[in-house]
């Protein structure tokens, strides 16, 4: 009975932290261009990619 208590306790536990886990605020991108060029950026724009 033990065993099952601490493995309800664990998922309990992870549920609770992830159900208060705030949105991350981050963007991971790279800019593409030739070799011999500046990098900019004029325009962010979000795409999904298979």
């Amino acid at each position: 009975m033990k065993p099952l208590r601490t493995l309800v306790s664990i998922v309990l536990v992870c549920v609770l932290v992830l159900s208060f886990a705030l949105p991350a605020a981050a963007f991971c991108g790279f800019y593409v261009s030739k070799a011999d060029t500046k990098l900019y950026n004029k325009a962010s724009q979000v795409i999904i990619a298979r």
